[in-house]
């Protein structure tokens, strides 16, 4: 029976050991590229990467992201930082030509490599063991600890990404037998969308953090992150159910860009848990669709005054008011009981309780909306609708044992 080669796993390979099977088989890979483009890159290049990386750490350093994120997490705020950091990078795209990589890849791989020894390295600190993720023994960790140790798994984490889809897109260029200036070419281009968009997946990964703050703020940082890229001029078919919703609702002076902020955090969310997806291109895209039919679905009840009332059909019996109440609180017990084996945090099963509960006779509805839940709770509408997608699956899994 085949085992692991390095923790004695039977079957396969663990996940554990893939990461340090992946460094074996990169490390001379990485070496013998590094080697081509030493060959390749000129002096001129040098100087011109140099001065391109100045204006683009300037052009970030310009950013007032504290000051912009001093308030509540908003979309809008995020998507303002997203495109301060596009234009940045539009900018250091065309000082930086892809006709001449060499220089540039060098300077990416290098810094890959020693920033990833370096985070790792601090990590030691921590007693944290990097390839498996998990610490060796029980430690109790400060406030700015833990800080620290964030900051430290974060860069790693980047790092680690940039080194790996360099050497990913140069063995899939080999096995193409494609030339060595366009498997660097390819390296650099790879690196590049992973250093840039590095910050988007890293918030993604952060939605599975059971925080709730972290939830919050991460969900909507991959909402701006991602959103900003969403054009309704070159969606005309959003923009114009966007409009339609607000127009449903007699909001005539909103936005539709309002409108799309608004739905955007609960969509990425979902967008990103789905997994549908390899590229940030393909996430906008489905987060888009997401959007457009999370608008087009919702049915909202039209009332006729002039037309009229059909009466409601006669109950077969006419139960007594104890036997109602027998009935409710053998609901509430069953609730109750749901709740507590899926285990739900404290706004989950808050919003959990007013799904389920019935609204009083006066209101049009027979269910509250997520905007009437969002109110009564006094928290963001995005942050109910995560809550009630986190919630439904935990839910399910009970109700089908």
């Amino acid at each position: 029976m085949p085992q692991c080669p390095y923790c004695q796993q039977l079957n396969a390979l663990c996940t554990f050991c893939q990461a340090r099977l992946f460094e074996l088989v990169a490390g001379p890979q990485a070496r013998a590229i590094r080697r081509v483009a030493h060959f390749l890159h000129t002096v001129a290049d040098d100087a011109r990467l140099d001065n391109a990386r100045r204006e683009f750490e300037t052009a970030l350093a310009r950013i007032p992201v504290e000051s912009l994120r001093s308030s509540s997490p908003h979309v809008a705020v995020e998507i303002t930082i997203r495109h301060a950091y596009l234009a940045a990078r539009q900018r250091y795209d065309q000082q930086v030509s892809l006709d001449a990589p060499a220089a540039e890849f060098l300077m990416l791989l290098r810094t890959a490599i020693t920033r990833r020894r370096y985070h790792r390295h601090c990590l030691r600190r921590f007693h944290f063991d990097v390839r498996r993720g998990i610490f060796r023994g029980h430690y109790t960790l400060s406030r700015a600890e833990i800080e620290a140790f964030l900051h430290h798994i974060l860069g790693y984490q980047q790092y680690e990404w940039l080194f790996q889809s360099g050497m990913l897109a140069v063995g899939k260029a080999q096995r193409e037998w494609k030339d060595p200036q366009s498997t660097i070419r390819a390296a650099v281009v790879a690196m590049r969308e992973t250093l840039f968009d590095g910050l988007g997946r890293q918030a993604g990964a952060l939605t599975g953090v059971p925080i709730s703050a972290s939830q919050e703020w991460s969900i909507c940082m991959l909402a701006g992150w991602v959103g900003a890229e969403i054009s309704l001029k070159d969606n005309p078919r959003l923009a114009a159910v966007l409009r339609k919703e607000l127009t449903t609702r007699g909001e005539h002076s909103c936005s539709t860009y309002d409108e799309l902020y608004k739905r955007l955090p609960a969509n990425a969310y979902r967008a990103w848990h789905e997994g549908d997806w390899e590229t940030q291109a393909q996430l906008r895209t489905r987060i888009a669709y997401l959007v457009e039919h999370d608008v087009s679905e919702q049915s909202p009840q039209v009332f006729c005054p002039d037309e009229p009332s059909q009466a409601a059909p006669a109950l077969p019996d006419n139960p007594t008011y104890e036997a109602v109440a027998r009935r409710l609180e053998e609901e509430d017990q069953y609730i109750n009981w749901l709740i507590k084996t899926a285990g739900l945090t404290s706004l989950e099963e808050q919003v959990t309780r007013l799904q389920l509960q019935e609204p009083p006779d006066e209101h049009p509805d027979d269910h509250y909306s997520d905007q009437e839940i969002a109110d009564m709770l006094g928290r963001s509408l995005g942050s109910i609708k995560q809550a009630w997608l986190r919630a439904r699956p935990k839910l399910q899994r009970v109700i089908n044992q």
